[in-house]
């Protein structure tokens, strides 16, 4: 699959990819998002390594995905 916006180096032949080419911390386009979201469906687990996030930044980027679940001995 060809990337336009991000840069994905598969880990195994099976399972896994680094993302590269993001900053979390910044906005982030629909289209940007969607090949992250295609990458994570193709390879199931993705890593974003060097990424410097505030909490808030961290959330913001969870909720794109989904309704997040906090666990109830977390903090918010």
């Amino acid at each position: 699959m060809t990337y336009e916006t991000i840069d994905v180096r598969p880990l195994t032949p099976t399972v896994g990819a680094e993302i590269h080419g993001v900053d979390l911390a910044q906005p982030m386009g629909n289209h940007q998002f969607t090949e992250i979201h295609d990458a994570l469906m193709r390879h199931e687990v993705v890593f974003f390594r060097d990424q410097e996030m505030t909490l808030d930044q961290h959330k913001d980027f969870g909720r794109r995905f989904g309704e997040l679940h906090i666990h109830p001995f977390g903090t918010d």
